[in-house]
């Protein structure tokens, strides 16, 4: 018998799953907040790519800290 192991579908971010509830985005810029099934993308006020994402309380950087660890080492790497 198989193993039957979860995988959970994610959007185009590769960070959201499809289960989740929306990102907040607040830009840095205008101050708009607008919500975003995905966390990527720019202010649909101003245009501005300076986004600060929350989900569910939780941090942008939390939540691929806990998904995504690969994405902070690739990042940390590219800085050295």
């Amino acid at each position: 018998m198989r193993e039957f192991k979860e995988q959970r579908k994610t959007y185009s971010d590769g960070i959201t799953y499809i289960i989740d509830p929306f990102w907040l985005g607040k830009c840095r810029k205008c101050g708009h907040e607008y919500l975003s099934c995905i966390c990527t993308g720019t202010c649909p006020k101003c245009g501005n790519d300076n986004i600060e994402y929350t989900l569910g309380g939780r941090s942008l950087e939390e939540i691929i800290a806990e998904r995504r660890p690969d994405l902070i080492r690739d990042n940390q790497s590219k800085s050295e």
